[in-house]
């Protein structure tokens, strides 16, 4: 069946033969041995393909058939573009991996198409010094791909002795993203949604944000203290997160048993907090926080939004500017409206402004909170279009005499 799939080329036998590499990985480990002993180039091309799109599912004498095809194509001197996808084949091999990994690494920096990040992946628990210096020489040059290497870099395996023990020291990947970020201040998301992702799989560090951010994260720019806020204030919790974490590669498994250190999420953000003064920063926190669907807990969401308008206060920023927001945010989201108006009063309540001020009143004459919020925020904008009455009242012409007239 196989050699009547390959002989096809047609979209159709592709896709039968991608579910074959899931279901029958022995079938197609034998049938991608022979095409890469085959004279014919097209089956060598076909080996090479197919050879990478079933060691995922390769198991047994699946592995050993695996790394008889890597070898016959990369003996292959007539067929030099297919040498890439035999290096791929033999990194992800910890049997090969040791003697083949500089040529891979050759090929990396060489832009090699089946030599991408995601290959070098399983080279960063073995051989972390390699991959991480031809990681950081690549996306020094345009074009580096920093997007797919940070997110290969996100699943990379913890240390020895920092897996589970988030009160270690930033790891040597996370160093190298500090330092990509300090010269690339314009990848301060992707940078942040590298720590999403280690957070969600459990693989961050309390020192973590300081080898991103440095000791002083109130002296990086504000687009860049922004999406670190933006993603620490999210749910942490999230099945996004771990997908964000894991990226496109299917061979990439999360570990059931591995997640988010519990309040390590909280911590870096309370830290990132202290010294924020900037409503660039702090507006579209609160926002990421009362946002609809948010499913942070409601005494974390509390303290969070205590911290804000606290921060809020030593900025000296325009008070009537956060008042705005609060009741704006209320709002549009039904349980952060809940939250302002189930707020313990032990818990320092939002002091807020006059807009606030009429939600709680309306919410004293039983009115819903969410609903309560946006008719305080309408009511400035009805006081501007009807405006007070005037005292002499409005001039209306006398009745005339001719008919029709006023």
């Amino acid at each position: 069946m196989t050699e009547a799939l390959v002989a096809a080329a047609h979209p159709r036998a592709d896709a039968l033969l991608t579910v074959l590499a899931v279901d029958e990985p022995s079938a197609l480990c034998r049938a991608v041995d022979r095409w890469s002993h085959d004279p014919r180039p097209e089956r060598q091309v076909a080996a090479a393909v197919r050879a990478l799109l079933v060691a995922p599912y390769a198991a047994g004498a699946g592995l050993d058939l695996l790394r008889h095809t890597a070898r016959a194509l990369l003996a292959r001197d007539d067929q030099p573009g297919l040498h890439g996808a035999a290096l791929a084949l033999l990194v992800r091999d910890p049997l090969t991996r040791g003697r083949h990994l500089p040529a891979a690494l050759r090929a990396f920096a060489a832009d090699d198409p089946f030599v991408g990040a995601q290959v070098l992946g399983p080279a960063l628990e073995s051989d972390p010094e390699p991959v991480l210096a031809a990681v950081e020489a690549r996306l020094a040059r345009p074009g580096g791909g920093a997007a797919a290497v940070l997110r290969v870099l996100a699943r990379a395996p913890a240390p020895a002795g920092r897996a589970g023990a988030p009160d270690g020291l930033p790891d040597p990947a996370t160093r190298l993203v500090g330092r990509l970020l300090r010269g690339h201040p314009e990848w301060a998301e992707l940078v942040a949604g590298y720590l999403d992702g280690r957070l969600a799989l459990g693989r961050a560090a309390r020192g973590d944000l300081t080898a991103l951010l440095g000791a002083r994260p109130g002296d990086r720019p504000a687009p860049v203290r922004r999406a670190f806020a933006l993603v620490l204030a999210a749910d942490g919790a999230a099945d996004g997160a771990v997908a964000r974490a894991v990226g496109e590669a299917p061979e990439e498994a999360v570990d059931p048993g591995v997640g988010e250190a519990p309040g390590l999420r909280r911590e870096l953000l309370d830290r990132l907090l202290a010294t924020e003064q900037d409503p660039a920063v702090l507006e579209p926190t609160l926002e990421r926080v009362a946002a609809p669907g948010a499913a942070t807990e409601p005494r974390r969401a509390r303290a969070v939004v205590a911290r804000i308008v606290d921060a809020w206060a030593r900025a000296e920023a325009p008070p009537e500017r956060l008042d705005a927001l609060l009741v704006r945010c209320a709002g549009r989201s039904a349980a952060f409206a809940q939250l302002l108006a189930e707020w313990p009063p032990e818990d320092r309540p939002p002091v807020g402004g006059p807009l606030l001020a009429a939600m709680r009143a309306l919410l004293a004459r039983g009115r819903d909170p969410q609903y309560a919020a946006a008719e305080a925020e309408r009511a400035p904008l009805r006081t501007a279009v009807v405006g007070p009455p005037r005292a002499g009242g409005v001039p209306v012409p006398g009745r005339g005499a001719a008919h029709g007239t006023l």
